[in-house]
């Protein structure tokens, strides 16, 4: 009986970790790709459309993230963290998903969802100030094309 009422507990905080880790590697990925483009070698209109759609893939991967915390804090019955994360599982748009990382990490939460939390919006706030980078460099490509 212990087995079944543990086992939704661990499966939920499982893909949570494995959201967690595919934005994180979205996010690495994305850095790599506007370094690349600032190098000015490799700024081509399709280098430019890959990175565009590494950033669609980065918002896409935040609301997995969100909807994968929410669920996390269904199977924990903490119903107002669970109603916070309720949230961001709904966001769509990258700057309003950092907001609400931002208001969350100001609430009350458990040690591992606090570090986690820290290091999304860590990466958020980068990812988010390199779209804004990623933007310029594409009207320069656009330019010249």
């Amino acid at each position: 009986m212990d087995k079944q009422e543990s086992r939704p507990r661990v499966l939920p905080s499982g893909n949570l970790i494995y959201s967690y880790l595919i934005f994180s590697g979205i996010a690495k990925a994305f850095s790599s790709s506007i370094k690349l483009l600032e190098d000015g070698e490799e700024a081509t209109p399709e280098r430019a459309a890959a990175t565009y759609l590494l950033l669609l893939q980065l918002e896409f991967s935040l609301r997995d993230l969100g909807s994968k915390l929410q669920l996390y804090q269904f199977f924990q019955r903490d119903e107002v963290t669970r109603v916070v994360y309720g949230y961001i599982a709904r966001v769509t748009d990258l700057e309003a998903s950092v907001e609400k990382l931002r208001k969350i990490q100001a609430g009350s939460l458990n040690p591992l969802l606090r570090s986690m939390l820290s290091r999304v919006l860590e990466e958020s706030q980068r990812v988010l100030a390199e779209s804004k980078r990623l933007d310029r460099l594409i009207e320069k490509i656009l330019e010249k094309v």
